[in-house]
């Protein structure tokens, strides 16, 4: 039997991205359509989330080293979005790669200083770690 991983794709209908008043492309260059940076934002944006759940995907397959390369390309993609940060952050814990985690939810929190999960496991990181000090700041 073949592991399997189920991949949900969450992608809008183009139509319906695009039609909010802005146009599909910009202009015409040497015969080619050039698409706005709107569309394009868009495109990663979604690229991302496709990486972030395939990390998440993996990882609670068990099968966390595919689940890290998957966080990393989603962060290469959209760096500012704290989630794929503090996945990265939970799985290197995971892999008692605990110095590369904290830097991940450490991260995760700079970037949303509001992710309720993300200080609580940086937290319990860094308590379990005795760096007490540390886990009540955060």
């Amino acid at each position: 039997m073949t592991d399997k991983i189920p991949v949900i794709f969450l992608v809008e209908p183009l139509h319906e991205t695009m039609d909010r008043g802005k146009p599909l492309v910009e202009h015409r260059l040497n015969g080619t359509w050039w698409v706005t940076a709107l569309f394009r934002q868009h495109v990663l944006h979604e690229l991302f989330l496709v990486w972030n759940h395939l990390g998440a995907a993996y990882s609670a397959a068990g099968r966390t080293d595919e689940g890290l390369a998957a966080f990393e390309r989603a962060i290469a993609l959209a760096p500012e979005l704290a989630d794929a940060h503090y996945n990265l952050g939970t799985a290197l814990r995971q892999l008692d790669r605990l110095e590369e985690a904290l830097a991940g939810l450490r991260r995760a929190v700079e970037l949303n200083p509001r992710f309720a999960e993300a200080h609580f496991n940086l937290g319990n990181l860094l308590r379990d770690q005795d760096r007490l000090d540390e886990a009540i700041e955060s």
